[in-house]
């Protein structure tokens, strides 16, 4: 069992009234974390019903308000209820808010959901103040290198072959947890291209229209094309031939169900920077690779500087919240590829380098950003070299993820 790190968010919020809601793609654990979580509550003794929406008798029972309410109701003690997939209910909104207003006393929630636009649109509004929601991703590398069971010793230098190894199988693979905990390559790829044939196919594109099925995956691939890039809605349009609303509906489609996310500029008064353009990432590195059907060894590909960038952004959005990473790109070229808001204002740049370093150099268009920009702390990202500064520090990912 691999505890996850957003478990040490979810804890301050057992005890509280409001309804715990873990959302987030399929496969990648919500329901091994609620059950984790339930393991603890019952080990204080409480009491605790765990209901998954996918059997057809639980969703009965759930359809049934009073009976339901019988069974999870205990008189003179609170119990906690976890209810997995909760999209399939009926009318999820109504439900939860009924059990939150009437029994809040009596029922603690948690409740998970695939994320996907009817769940989203379902659960928006009716919920606001009585819910607090979190966010389940693949394995972050903190993570991945748990459930590889590698112990880190005191000395990173000792650790270094291993870790590049890791990381290595971490940026064509990604952290889906199934994935990561196999061992063999070919089923390693069978996994993600079945997760791509059901969970895309699937949940996703039921809400294509019919004829537009072979035209949804032309993007699919084209996006995986350019990741780390920015995205050009006029050249999709003319490239895939799809009208400028339906591109901007299956975008969104896209965004909202968290395989693809569109990272925004950051812009300042100090420098003609881009302003509306946004940036192409990917939720799980395997995934993108797998629409492409391009495992190639990293020494062998010329996107390995994708991936990498890729990785590095899934971490900045963990640590800083998704609302609070950017990217900057001045109209003359120069750029940096992430900017990052403290909760306190401070500004963070960040460079992810998937290459060695022997000395601390930076360009001249990134020194030019530095120098008009009042960050706090640059970060060059990086293979192999550490070297702290007061302004610039540059990190190899080993330090970066494990040792900092």
């Amino acid at each position: 069992m691999i505890e996850r790190n957003i478990y040490s968010q979810i804890k301050p919020w057992i005890e509280r009234e409001e309804i715990v809601f873990i959302s987030g793609p399929r496969q990648v654990g919500k329901s091994t974390l609620m059950k984790q979580i339930q393991r603890d509550i019952e080990s204080t003794g409480a009491k605790t019903f765990y209901y998954n929406l996918e059997n057809p008798n639980d969703l009965a029972l759930l359809e049934n308000y009073d009976l339901f309410l019988k069974t999870v109701s205990t008189e003179g003690r609170k119990n906690t209820v976890f209810l997995d997939e909760i999209q399939l209910h009926s009318r999820p909104s109504n439900f939860l808010k009924f059990l939150y207003d009437e029994h809040r006393q009596q029922i603690k929630l948690f409740v998970s959901g695939s994320a996907n636009l009817e769940i989203k649109a379902k659960l928006q509004d009716s919920l606001v103040g009585r819910k607090r929601t979190f966010q389940l991703r693949p394995f972050d590398f903190n993570e991945f290198i748990k459930a590889k069971k590698f112990e880190l010793s005191k000395n990173p230098m000792t650790d270094a072959g291993i870790l590049k190894n890791l990381l290595d199988e971490y940026l064509l693979y990604g952290g889906l947890p199934k994935v990561a905990l196999e061992s063999e390559v070919d089923l390693k790829i069978d996994l993600l291209q079945e997760y791509n044939s059901t969970y895309l196919g699937k949940d996703i594109r039921h809400m294509i229209v019919e004829n537009h099925v072979l035209t949804f995956n032309n993007l699919l691939v084209y996006l995986a094309k350019i990741m780390g890039n920015l995205k050009n809605n006029l050249e999709i349009s003319k490239e895939l031939q799809l009208s400028s609303p339906t591109l901007s509906r299956y975008l969104d489609l896209l965004r909202h169900t968290f395989v693809v996310d569109f990272l925004q500029p950051y812009f300042t008064n100090e420098i003609n920077s881009i302003k509306k353009a946004s940036k192409v990432y990917f939720f799980d590195n395997g995934i993108r690779n797998s629409i492409l059907s391009n495992f190639t060894a990293l020494n062998k590909r010329s996107d390995v500087g994708a991936l990498f960038e890729n990785f590095i952004y899934l971490h900045l959005q963990e640590k800083y919240g998704k609302d609070h990473v950017f990217y900057l790109r001045t109209v003359s070229g120069n750029e940096m590829d992430f900017v990052c808001k403290t909760k306190t204002g401070e500004l963070h740049g960040y460079e992810a380098k998937y290459t060695e370093f022997n000395e601390a150099k930076i360009g001249r268009g990134l020194h030019e950003l530095i120098q008009k920009i009042a960050f706090e702390k640059v970060y060059i990202i990086n293979q192999n070299f550490t070297q702290k500064d007061k302004n610039v520090e540059f990190l190899s990912f080993i330090d970066f993820f494990l040792y900092k």
